[in-house]
């Protein structure tokens, strides 16, 4: 399938690498657009990308993800382990 898109076979582990980390991403920075009071979602896509990184986080037994809160705690690290990810993501 890649293929067909221009992706040499060599390239796809990267290629869903980056698709996860882009959506674990999207998951995490959507959280702006959840309202607490009314329980909804600003965008559907949103709420995708947060339920996608949640479900991977609670039910990884190896080191997939991990999170790391920067120094000053303005930022954040997201850390996606490519080889697990590929055996058991």
């Amino acid at each position: 399938m890649y293929t067909l898109f221009g992706w040499e076979e060599s390239e796809i582990d990267t290629l869903l690498w980056t698709n996860v980390m882009n959506q674990l991403r999207k998951g995490v920075l959507g959280l702006q657009l959840y309202n607490a009071e009314t329980k909804k979602w600003g965008q559907a896509h949103t709420q995708g990308a947060y339920v996608l990184a949640s479900y991977i986080y609670q039910k990884q037994t190896t080191d997939i993800i991990r999170y790391e809160i920067c120094e000053g705690g303005d930022d954040m690290r997201i850390h996606l382990n490519k080889e697990n990810l590929m055996t058991e993501g």
